[in-house]
């Protein structure tokens, strides 16, 4: 009985967590990474390394510097990585900067935006 009285009680406040952290569930994300920084100023111009105005390799530099790195999706949808991926400012991520590339991890959201949690990534582009 206080088995299903914990699952049940688990369930409503997933279900109420009205803008706290949602449930996090197990996803694979497909997209380009970006500066999520750079890419928020401007997603049209931003979604390569290089961006109108800026040095070349700007997302890279910033990346380097620990700046947020996202996966934007096709459909426009962007996820900040963090976790393992992002140890380290961003060490495994770097190589990957404007790249399309595949991650899986535990996705949540908080007030409408996403995190992806993840510890591999592997490169869809070559």
């Amino acid at each position: 009985m206080a088995h299903k009285l914990l699952v049940l009680v688990s369930i409503i406040a997933c279900g109420i967590s009205l803008g706290a952290t949602a449930c996090s569930k197990d996803q694979v994300v497909r997209g380009q990474l970006v500066d999520k920084v750079c890419y928020l100023g401007d997603p049209k111009a931003n979604r390569g390394d290089n961006h109108p105005g800026m040095a070349s390799d700007c997302a890279t530099t910033c990346a380097q510097k620990g700046s947020p790195v996202a996966l934007v999706t096709d459909e426009g949808k962007l996820y900040e990585i963090a976790g393992p991926l992002a140890a380290d400012r961003n060490a495994k991520l770097v190589p990957h900067i404007a790249r399309t590339v595949e991650i899986r991890g535990e996705v949540t959201e908080e007030y409408g935006e996403f995190t992806i949690v993840a510890a591999e990534l592997k490169r869809l582009d070559r």
